[in-house]
């Protein structure tokens, strides 16, 4: 059960958008996936290290991945939830909820990679219809 997250965009690193439940916020889900699938590969290559949150004025952004490799094939899947903050909460009120988003997202990733396979991944044709049935759409 999701309770923390409201809004929730799975692409590919190259930001490729696969998913997305966004009912709260008004953005092109494409283009914010292109941007951030960019800033996670740029900051990846420059840094080696991944982008985990980006904090905006009243929500988050928190960010997972995971890697994917066939042979000589590699594709990085994101994981990027939304959830609102208060500005003026207790830090270690923000930390607790942060976390709980943490495991949250953590949840949808092994559900999205228990429904679908990484071939499927891999190989999807770009139907844009092809994941709607994850989390109950």
């Amino acid at each position: 059960m999701i309770k923390y997250i409201k809004a929730l965009w799975i692409f590919k690193d190259l930001g490729v958008l696969l998913y997305q439940k966004n009912d709260i916020i008004e953005v092109d889900d494409t283009i914010l996936a292109g941007i951030m699938g960019a800033l996670f590969t740029a900051v990846k290559s420059t840094f080696s290290e991944s982008v985990k949150t980006i904090t905006l004025d009243n929500s988050q952004l928190q960010l997972i991945s995971k890697k994917i490799i066939r042979g000589e094939e590699e594709v990085m899947v994101i994981f990027m939830g939304l959830y609102p903050i208060k500005k003026y909460t207790l830090k270690i009120f923000q930390l607790i909820k942060e976390k709980k988003c943490s495991k949250e997202l953590y949840a949808i990733l092994t559900r999205f990679f228990s429904r679908y396979s990484e071939d499927e991944i891999l190989d999807w044709d770009y139907d844009a219809n092809k994941f709607d049935g994850f989390f109950g759409n």
